[in-house]
């Protein structure tokens, strides 16, 4: 549970950003409470000693009118009790920047006091700290990590299509969705990329299939059976990240959610889109992949 506290010596406002925090949580049924509602900086600091170790959520009232505390000095306080916390600042003030940066805070974000928007702000904020920490949470399970040079790439593994050898010795291409080559148009037949894979698989596997897929990496083949020249181009969303690896190890790292259905290609179960095992081949993310007899063994058992 994220612990929650509130800073604002204006009891209306702070009752307000209160009933707006706790509609949102229990709308959203989110893992928080708010654990403290303070006039004061010493009632507020005393709750955060009381749960130390706890990352929290904390809504501070920049103009804050309590002797020498205010919003910022508040903040510098708690980021020193608690490192990793979430600071908000409330106030009547678009622009505080150069104040967060005078007293070296990490501010999250800054909701403005305008009692028309406060609920949709709070809302707002809320969703956007809750999608932080889940981020900053995610489980190491979940993602697929790999060097790319001198650069470490953390890959969700929810966003992997499939896997291929690639034309250099010891390097891998793995395909993902919704990256930066998104939106690419690829005609059927038309082979894209490494210009030293075309012609690598030959015209006679095309046989038997509409928009014709002879020549160049299956892998890189956007045409669907029934998809021929009167539906032109095929949009495709995806990335392709050129890596050194070894399918072997791959797929004993990813486990029961990938299957080698070819000796180049390892693929993303949930991902099939369609299987032709008569021409020994399957579609994934829009790509074509070719399926070898013991894949097609292994997939059938599997499917």
């Amino acid at each position: 549970m994220i612990p929650i506290y509130l800073c604002d010596d204006d009891s209306a406002l702070r009752r307000r950003l209160q009933t707006a925090l706790e509609r949102k949580i229990l709308i959203e049924d989110y893992d928080m409470r708010i654990v403290c509602s303070a006039a004061d900086a010493a009632f507020l600091l005393k709750a955060v000693r009381q749960e130390p170790g706890r990352r929290g959520i904390y809504f501070l009232d920049v103009e804050l009118r309590d002797g020498d505390w205010d919003g910022f000095r508040l903040g510098k306080e708690i980021r020193r009790l608690d490192p990793h916390g979430t600071l908000i600042y409330v106030t009547g003030f678009g622009d505080l920047a150069y104040r967060t940066f005078q007293y070296h805070l990490e501010a999250f974000d800054y909701i403005v006091k305008d009692p028309e928007k406060l609920e949709e702000s709070v809302a707002r904020c809320l969703e956007e700290v809750k999608d932080r920490l889940l981020e900053e949470r995610r489980d190491p399970a979940q993602v697929y990590t790999l060097q790319v040079g001198e650069t470490l790439r953390h890959i969700p593994i929810a966003d992997i299509l499939f896997f291929e050898t690639a034309p250099r010795a010891h390097h891998i291409l793995l395909h993902t969705r919704g990256s930066r080559e998104a939106g690419m148009r690829f005609s059927p037949g038309e082979a894209v990329g490494h210009p030293a894979r075309e012609g690598l698989r030959g015209n006679s596997r095309g046989a038997g299939l509409e928009g014709g897929i002879a020549g160049g990496s299956a892998a890189r083949k956007c045409a669907h059976p029934g998809e021929g020249k009167e539906n032109g181009s095929r949009n495709v969303s995806g990335g392709v990240i050129d890596f050194l690896g070894n399918l072997n190890e791959i797929q004993s790292a990813l486990g029961e959610g990938f299957l080698r259905v070819h000796r180049a290609y390892l693929v993303a179960l949930d991902k099939i889109e369609e299987v032709d095992f008569r021409h020994g081949r399957l579609w994934v993310g829009g790509y074509e992949c070719l399926l070898s007899r013991s894949g097609k063994s292994e997939l059938m058992k599997r499917l």
